[in-house]
Formats: structure tokens, C-alpha cells, sequence
């Protein structure tokens, strides 16, 4: 038996690194809209919220425009 883990791509664990970009110059606010809410909707994640009721918890998805 072999660990998935060992056979991640370098890139795949490069990219799952958090970090903090600066980035200078001129910002085209539409486009990074537009980014932003692409990246929202490929990815449940980053659309959802956990409540607990009566101890259990649940996902709630939140709808997306």
C-alpha cells in the first residue's frame, strides 16, 4: 500500500501554501470582480457556512448571483 500523499505534484503542493501578495500599480476593479467571483463558483468551499443545530453540524450552501 502507498500514501496518495507521496505522489502529490510539487506544483499541487506549492499552490495550497497560504500567503500575502502586495501588488503595485493600477487595479482594473471589473476584472478583479470578475476573478474573484469565477474562483466563487468553481469552488463549493468558498460559497458555504457551517451551523450546528442541536449539536450537529450542517453546511449550508449560500447561493451565488
Amino acid at each position: 500500500m502507498f500514501s496518495r500523499r507521496a505522489h502529490i505534484s510539487t506544483w499541487a503542493k506549492v499552490r495550497r501554501l497560504p500567503g500575502i501578495w502586495r501588488l503595485k500599480g493600477p487595479l482594473d476593479v471589473e476584472v478583479f470582480r470578475t476573478a474573484i467571483q469565477t474562483m466563487v463558483d468553481r469552488h463549493d468551499i468558498l460559497r458555504s457556512r457551517f451551523t450546528a443545530v442541536d449539536g450537529t453540524r450542517h453546511e449550508v450552501k449560500i447561493a451565488t448571483r
